[in-house]
């Protein structure tokens, strides 16, 4: 985690101890490669607001999570996980690199349709004008992995990154009586927080499956998932947003 203080300082905080210092981030991976939490699977999840002000460091990470994650020593390298953070973020360079090249691109309806207007203005081709067809111009640009994007209280579009994406997968979001909300603050975050609690775990049963011990080495534990896997994490974000918007600010009642 990096603490930044209004662009005047920065701390780095691993496993919850601050660092003496802030080093390099060729030092910072090699501390986080040598953890003995690095097992994995590992998910490390960057948002926009953190890219587009340490492009350096989210390239680094990016980088390490391409590797690949059969390794000899047995470890399975991380997945990156990307929040676009902001409307204003999708036009940025580095926000725009970390999104196309995750293992999981998180963005609201809003910024998915901001997001696929910047890369079909530089690709120059026609913009699209609804969200099914926005994911798809995101799929087709991802390079990796899938596209989330989330709904407010309609729906959840999940599409995997390919040359001739299939329509999103759509996974409802039940309606919620009036009286039960309270605030939406942090719901976003809780439905990412749900969403790779449940992929992290799928990823963990794939660690361990004979298959997964057998498989090529180009393949990645990403690209084993499926719809059925991606739709269980979309509930699971939901119920998790679900109980959020329940309280004030981003808590769960006791």
């Amino acid at each position: 985690t990096m603490i930044t203080d209004l662009a005047v300082s920065k701390s780095l905080h691993l496993d919850g101890r601050q660092a003496p210092r802030y080093p390099g981030w060729d030092l910072r991976m090699e501390t986080l490669k040598a953890s003995d939490n690095a097992a994995g699977p590992w998910v490390f999840l960057v948002s926009g607001f953190y890219a587009q002000a340490d492009p350096e460091g989210t390239a680094a990470m990016q980088a390490w999570c391409r590797t690949d994650q059969s390794s000899k020593d047995g470890k399975i390298f991380p997945c990156l996980a990307v929040t676009v953070g902001a409307e204003w973020c999708t036009g940025l360079p580095a926000v725009q690199a970390a999104a196309q090249g995750a293992d999981f691109t998180f963005a609201n309806e809003v910024e998915v349709m901001t997001l696929a207007k910047h890369i079909s203005k530089a690709a120059g081709t026609p913009e699209v004008d609804n969200f099914d067809a926005a994911m798809k111009v995101i799929a087709r640009w991802k390079g990796r992995g899938w596209m989330i994007g989330t709904r407010g209280s309609k729906t959840v579009g999940v599409i995997r990154a390919a040359d001739a994406p299939e329509l999103p997968l759509s996974v409802p979001v039940p309606m919620l009586p009036k009286e039960e909300f309270v605030d939406d603050v942090g719901a976003g975050d809780a439905f990412m927080g749900g969403f790779m609690a449940a992929i992290w775990q799928r990823l963990s049963a794939l660690c361990d499956s004979e298959n997964v011990r057998k498989r090529k080495r180009e393949d990645s534990l990403v690209a084993q998932l499926t719809n059925a896997d991606l739709e269980a994490a979309a509930k699971a974000g939901i119920s998790a947003a679900r109980a959020c918007v329940r309280c004030s600010g981003c808590q769960f009642s006791s």
